[in-house]
């Protein structure tokens, strides 16, 4: 039976490379849908002949969410922090986690970057908005949340869903 996979964001330029390079994977055996804002925007189109099934949605929107989670096994989070800003970045990677845990989901991956303020000891000068909310979130998940959270502290780092055991944290 294929493993169901969510991408949030997946039609943007770091997520569609990681949805094709997992339609292409040899052991390729997903079900892929992909919560885009635009069904009909090039990328989108372009994953759906490729086999990803389109939701149209907003990832910030609880019932979009909602709607998108169910019966989904694995989901891909990368949110963009530049368009987003970094207090609505770190409330939403919240929400998106708590949805999809309610929703039954196994394994939660989600695309951070380095907590550059907190590095730098909080020094304003180093303050970087799209770093910090990811960042933020990431040290919140890592003591407060279960096992279910995969953290990847690139943002162009391509993880192997089909390598993850179930339960598994990453």
């Amino acid at each position: 039976m294929p493993r169901s996979v969510l991408f949030l964001g997946g039609a943007g330029a770091q997520n569609t490379a990681v949805v094709q390079a997992l339609l292409a994977g040899p052991n390729s055996n997903y079900q892929i849908s992909l919560l885009t804002r635009s069904t009909t925007s090039r990328q989108a189109k372009e994953l759906a002949a490729a086999g990803v099934t389109l939701i149209e949605g907003d990832c910030f929107d609880a019932a979009d969410l909602r709607k998108a989670f169910q019966g989904i096994d694995s989901c891909y989070v990368n949110l963009n922090g530049f368009a987003t800003g970094e207090m609505n970045e770190l409330h939403w990677s919240v929400r998106i986690y708590e949805i999809a845990i309610f929703a039954g989901v196994k394994h939660f991956v989600f695309g951070a970057i380095d907590y550059c303020s907190k590095k730098a000891g909080f020094d304003p000068k180093y303050h970087c908005g799209h770093y910090d909310g990811k960042g933020r979130f990431i040290g919140t998940a890592a003591r407060h949340m279960p096992n279910s959270l995969a953290f990847l502290c690139s943002p162009f780092l391509l993880i192997r869903l089909d390598r993850l055991p179930q339960g598994s944290a990453y």
